[in-house]
């Protein structure tokens, strides 16, 4: 029975040009928009759809909404100067002014008085006026001539050098090849029964009837949507899962932290610890664990201790005297950065070393022959960290910080200076703006997250953001002036205000 049939995967084999009356011109504009097989024009869905299933009398006509009306051409205005001709309509409910600009071809030729004329377009009300501007129309031989569809017509995204009516119908003869495939569904018993069938989705997304309602179909809410929509999530999600899978395979050095390092670096804290940042440190010791790389996104707000968090998982590497690298995007924020660890880290006197080659050429060879012997366990820098100069003794934690300020070269660089280690090295990823682009990036790159959402200091003021026209730019200045002044902090004063 099933012979003379083939897999719905088998599709994507079988190149455009096998629709029959496609020319090899057609072919190359289809190719230079990605459309390459049979697969691809059925999966080539419409943006919009228009309703030409019913007439709508004139006076119906709604601001803003897109109709479908037959009238008769009882006036035609010529205006030379602006190159604009006017037709105006009329049927038994009102009257409709139809305007072409740069149409001077519509002068003599159409559009004679008595004739009528069927327009499809947006329609536009204005001082009691009824208005279309360049709609579709269509010169009928009598009023009763007028022509109506049965299914609601896709717009398709446009593909330069094809008209929409020829996308139509290549995309219509590779629709009834799937009546010969044999499909397999995806979406699983206890779950399809609230979906309709693969087969009738794809044929009712591309020609769904005049039944369906068109706001459900810009609201993505029809029946066939919501069936291709949960497919495509998912696949999605099996496809993470499989890559999920496979970092499974990758191994790294496990990283247990000493409690008597612990506790003494706790002892040594001027403050305690939040329960989101317990939550953190707990679940970033879990993964380090563990014999494959750890991938973990950390994201809190300004204040909410992060750097703390990030020293603590520098603990499981300290502790088994294995090299972390924490890169920033700013010498500053490196300083800092540098400044914290060595002070908390004193307690148990390990090497931390901040590298930034503009800043300590003088001393810049020396800590790189540290970093090579393995004697500084602690490595905070920019860009510099990742440099071909830089031989890292046993790499096993890289921390970046502030990472949407990277690109994936510079981050994939200090990641391969791991693998020369011998192992993958484990990644601890921290924002305090998980900006789209984190977000993507927790998606496609598989990253697990960990969130501090309690203020550090709980006494803090909160943060208030608040817009100034720029007009108030001088007395912004002088104010924030006068507050380091008080405050004497000059090093501020300068780079507020240069």
């Amino acid at each position: 029975m099933n012979k003379n049939r083939i897999q719905l995967e088998d599709l994507d084999h079988i190149s455009v040009e096998k629709i029959n009356k496609i020319s090899f011109l057609e072919k190359r504009k289809l190719n230079r928009a990605g459309i390459n097989s049979i697969l691809d024009l059925i999966f080539y869905f419409p943006k919009n759809y228009k309703d030409q299933t019913k007439l709508s009398l004139i006076n119906e006509l709604k601001n803003g909404e897109e109709a479908f009306v037959t009238a008769k051409v009882f006036r035609k205005n010529l205006k030379e100067k602006k190159n604009q001709v006017e037709i105006y309509l009329r049927d038994r409910s009102g009257e409709l002014i139809v305007k072409f600009f740069n149409s001077s071809f519509l002068r003599k030729k159409f559009f004679k008085k008595n004739s009528y004329i069927q327009v499809y377009g947006k329609a536009y009300r204005q001082k009691n006026k009824i208005f279309m501007i360049h709609p579709e129309y269509k010169i009928l031989n009598s009023f009763s001539n007028f022509s109506l569809c049965n299914f609601l017509t896709p717009i398709y995204p446009n593909i330069s050098g094809i008209r929409q009516d020829k996308i139509h119908k290549i995309i219509k003869k590779s629709i009834r090849m799937i009546d010969h495939c044999i499909v397999q569904d995806l979406i699983p018993k206890p779950f399809n029964k609230n979906f309709i069938r693969f087969q009738q989705a794809i044929k009712n997304i591309h020609h769904p009837n005049s039944r369906c309602s068109l706001n459900e179909l810009k609201k993505y809410q029809h029946p066939a949507q919501k069936r291709l929509i949960f497919e495509e999530l998912l696949a999605f999600q099996l496809s993470f899962l499989k890559i999920k899978k496979r970092n499974f395979l990758l191994s790294a050095t496990p990283l247990i932290v000493k409690q008597s390092i612990k506790k003494k670096i706790i002892q040594n804290l001027p403050y305690s610890l939040t329960n989101s940042q317990k939550n953190a440190i707990k679940e970033i010791e879990s993964d380090l664990s563990k014999n494959v790389p750890m991938k973990r996104l950390l994201y809190g707000d300004v204040g909410t201790g992060k750097t703390i968090v990030a020293l603590f998982s520098s603990l499981c590497a300290i502790s088994n005297e294995k090299q972390v690298a924490l890169m920033t995007p700013t010498e500053i924020l490196a300083k800092q950065h540098a400044d914290f660890f060595k002070k908390i880290l004193k307690p148990i006197g390990k090497r931390v070393i901040q590298l930034c080659k503009d800043s300590d050429r003088k001393n810049y060879e020396s800590k790189l022959d540290e970093i090579k012997k393995g004697k500084a366990l602690v490595i905070i820098g920019t860009h510099s960290i990742f440099q071909d100069k830089i031989d890292f003794c046993s790499l096993s934690l890289v921390i970046i910080d502030e990472q949407h300020r990277f690109g994936v070269s510079q981050r994939s660089k200090l990641l391969k200076k791991g693998k020369l280690c011998g192992t993958h090295v484990h990644q601890l990823i921290m924002t305090a703006t998980p900006i789209p682009r984190t977000l993507s990036m927790q998606i496609y790159a598989n990253l697990d997250a960990s969130s501090i959402d309690n203020l550090h200091n709980p006494k803090r003021i909160p943060v208030r953001t608040i817009i100034i026209s720029n007009i108030r730019r001088d007395e912004l200045i002088y104010r924030i002036k006068n507050i380091f002044e008080k405050k004497k902090n000059k090093s501020l004063l300068d780079m507020y205000c240069n």
